[in-house]
């Protein structure tokens, strides 16, 4: 059976059309954009959790550090975005609602969080064994508080603070990261590695990405703009 060609041509056409879409525009509030990574894949530490068979259970194959956490399609999550120069001279409210952060399977989730200045923070421990939340700023207060299972703790830090490390002084290997921050306008990658940052006002910012053991960069960008940020791997993540 013969087919005809102008409509096969046209089915192709359409075929690539949908294969080759343009992203979607961003909204004239917005900047959005993706946090991707070039260069060999990171080689991280590999923990093993046969000292607590509660977290063990969970994770039987030990789990791996968290400092670097490739997407399939090479983004990074655990990234974090934020306005850093360009905003109004202004105070912005504070959300009442605590940011969580949960101790479950012996590691920290999420493994970065971020908050504005004076948000509260509650940490959970949803294992069966005991942990201890220390806080370690630059300027912030310190803050070091055991937990048994069941049991949260509530903070504030008033101070802004970008990469502000987190540890358990029990289980050496549980780290995670606070960012105080003093506006709204800011977003941790997750799976999808993408970011956007809603609600500003039109103009040109300043914006950073911060990542861990990577380091920060920061773009200039207009709202309305996309923004992709490529971060270069290192031989000397992992560590002891």
């Amino acid at each position: 059976m013969k087919r005809n060609m102008p409509t096969l041509l046209l089915a192709l056409a359409a075929v690539g059309v949908s294969l080759h879409a343009q992203p979607p525009d961003i909204a004239s509030d917005s900047i959005a954009g993706k946090i991707l990574y070039s260069g060999p894949p990171p080689v991280l530490k590999h923990h093993s959790l046969n000292s607590e068979p509660g977290c063990e259970k969970q994770h039987p194959e030990g789990i791996m550090s968290q400092e670097v956490v490739l997407n399939a399609d090479h983004t990074l999550q655990n990234v974090l975005i934020y306005v850093k120069d360009g905003l109004p001279n202004k105070q912005y409210p504070v959300p009442a609602a605590p940011v969580k952060v949960d101790q479950s399977g012996c590691m920290f989730l999420p493994h970065v969080i971020a908050v504005m200045v004076n948000q509260p923070v509650q940490f959970l421990n949803s294992d069966a064994n005991s942990h201890n939340v220390h806080a370690m700023p630059a300027v912030n207060r310190d803050w070091n508080v055991a937990q048994d299972r069941g049991v949260s703790g509530i903070t504030k830090f008033p101070k802004f603070e970008i990469g502000m490390p987190v540890r358990c002084n029990i289980h050496r290997w549980m780290q995670m990261y606070i960012n105080v921050l003093s506006n709204p306008f800011y977003e941790v990658t997750g799976k999808s590695g993408a970011f956007v940052i809603k609600g500003l006002p039109p103009g040109e910012y300043t914006i950073e990405a911060w990542q861990e053991k990577l380091g920060t960069q920061t773009m200039k960008v207009k709202t309305g703009s996309r923004a992709n940020f490529t971060f270069k791997g290192r031989d000397d993540v992992p560590k002891p």
